[in-house]
Formats: structure tokens, sequence, C-alpha cells
């Protein structure tokens, strides 16, 4: 995993504080793997009955661009009172759960 543990400290407080302290978290794409370089931090954000999810998620995005400066942050949502999306069994299978 190609993040710092202060990152990983950083998202872990921020995802409970703007979006909720029952969220669950994985990070998924290439900073999941130690070969690659470069690349922005995927997140996906497992929460249940999120009201305003676009809200918070600009929420969260801006606490963390406050924390890190400029940094490409990609964050998907997933209300578990909706049926899962490809795109969710993805992160799952291919990342590394944060909490």
């Amino acid at each position: 995993m190609r993040i710092s543990p202060e990152k990983k400290d950083d998202i872990i407080e921020l995802v409970r504080k703007e979006i909720s302290q029952q969220a669950q978290i994985w990070l998924f794409g290439s900073r999941v793997r130690d070969g690659a370089r470069g690349g922005d931090i995927d997140l996906l954000i497992e929460v249940d009955g999120l009201s305003n999810p676009v809200e918070k998620k600009i929420h969260l995005r801006l606490a963390l661009e406050d924390r890190w400066g400029e940094q490409k942050v990609d964050i998907l949502i997933h209300n578990t009172q909706y049926p899962e999306q490809p795109i969710h069994r993805i992160a799952k299978l291919e990342g590394v759960r944060l909490v």
C-alpha cells in the first residue's frame, strides 16, 4: 500500500468527521499496488443511510485538500441501502480496507 501512515490516519479521521463514524473505507486503484508509481488516491466509502452524499463528498474533499494541499483524490460513496454497483465490488476485491 503506497500511502503514508499519516495519510491513512487523516483519511480515517476526516471520513469519520465529514461522512460517518460507522463508515467503512477502502483504498483501491494504483495506490494499493506497490510496484506502481504516482497515481491519485481512490477511496470507496460505504455507509448505511447517508443523506446528502454529494455535499458530504465535497466537504470531505475540501477537508483533505486543507490537510494535504493539492492531492488528487477520487471518492466513491456507496449508501448500503441501495444495491452495490460493479465498481463497488471491484474496489472491495482489489482494494485494501482501511477500517
